[in-house]
């Protein structure tokens, strides 16, 4: 059962409490009874400025829960903002309050202005394989500074040892959409503008083939680390 008002103090940032949980992490790894996955880097790398000494693995999610499915073909002409504000355009349309996922691909492509190294959503989309625009690093860190959006560093002032995770550019240098093939980059919104107003996905094929390629090492990962599991289990129960 859980000790509530101990696991309230933790989410409060209580570094005794945080460091109990890493000395935990710690016992059950030299057990052998850990094995870290993150899904995107900018976790992963977190995680190990906490806990250095811990093996951890990438394996990136697919949401393909959602069977969003681009259709190339269809002459859709409007795009889609999906998060944050930009200025106002006739070829952009704002997300609605309700949808089904399948609308999404209803666009000639999805906008975003993340507020966030890493989001489901942004999974989701690149499975799919319509078009994602995006700013670019320096465009994004511009707009954080201006006040747009929002910043990626939960503590305020963290402990030394996260010190860096303060600054945008460790958040922005390990974002999920600057790791991704086939995307399209802006450096302003007049360049943003001029990209909608002119489109044609010629990136389209190396987006496509970046997904099935990635589709295939997440499956391979994952049955190895199936594979991994199942030897522990089976070395565990032998010695009890």
């Amino acid at each position: 059962m859980w000790d509530w008002p101990r696991r309230i103090v933790c989410w409060n940032k209580n570094l005794i409490m945080i460091q109990e949980f890493q000395g935990r992490l710690k016992i059950h790894q030299a057990k052998n009874l850990l094995h870290v996955v993150s899904n995107n880097l900018a976790d992963n790398e977190y995680f190990k400025l906490a806990n250095p000494t811990i093996e951890t693995e990438i394996i990136p999610s697919l949401c393909l829960y959602t069977n969003m499915n681009y259709n190339k073909n269809h002459t859709y002409t409007k795009f889609l903002i999906y998060t944050g504000n930009i200025p106002d355009h006739p070829l952009i349309e704002k997300r609605p309050p309700n949808y089904k996922w399948q609308d999404l691909m209803n666009y000639r492509g999805i906008i975003h202005i993340p507020y966030e190294a890493s989001t489901m959503s942004i999974f989701e989309h690149m499975s799919s394989g319509i078009p994602l625009f995006f700013p670019t690093k320096q465009f994004l860190k511009s707009l954080w500074d201006s006040g747009t959006g929002r910043q990626m560093n939960y503590w305020g002032h963290p402990p030394k040892y996260l010190e860096q995770t303060k600054y945008d550019e460790f958040w922005l240098e390990r974002a999920d959409y600057y790791q991704f093939e086939g995307i399209y980059y802006f450096d302003s919104y007049y360049e943003l503008f001029a990209l909608l107003e002119n489109f044609e996905d010629t990136k389209y094929d190396t987006r496509i083939e970046y997904i099935e390629t990635r589709k295939k090492q997440v499956y391979k990962k994952y049955i190895d680390l199936l594979e991994i599991i199942e030897k522990r289990s089976e070395f565990v129960l032998s010695n009890n």
